[in-house]
């Protein structure tokens, strides 16, 4: 089903923001370095991360999505690695959580699973 061209003008803004404005967002002040995981979330008028109290296993997926369509492959590996090294539980399925360290804040297993 063919899109419209509004559609497909929108989406082509979209993508421009996101390549200009969000992930480089992303990879500066939304990174933590030391971790190799990113932030939660960004203050609006900065653009600083929020002192984290947190970090999920789906913000890293979905930043990992995110930097793979956006073909930043290397970035990509790096969530891919984060996420295999904080939140694999070991068994084919992941953690919800862990803590401002790294360490398992909530080890409720989450719906993804990987297969075997």
């Amino acid at each position: 089903m063919p899109i419209s061209p509004q559609l497909a003008e929108l989406v082509a803004s979209l993508r421009a923001h996101y390549d200009t404005a969000i992930l480089p967002h992303w990879t500066a002040n939304g990174w933590n370095a030391d971790l190799l995981l990113p932030y939660e979330a960004l203050e609006g008028a900065t653009g600083n991360a929020l002192p984290p109290l947190r970090y999920r296993a789906m913000a890293c997926a979905r930043q990992l999505y995110a930097f793979s369509v956006a073909g930043n492959l290397d970035h990509a590996d790096t969530l891919f690695g984060s996420l295999q090294a904080y939140f694999s539980n070991g068994d084919g399925s992941w953690i919800y959580s862990v803590d401002p360290a790294g360490m398992p804040l909530d080890s409720r297993a989450t719906c993804i699973r990987m297969p075997s």
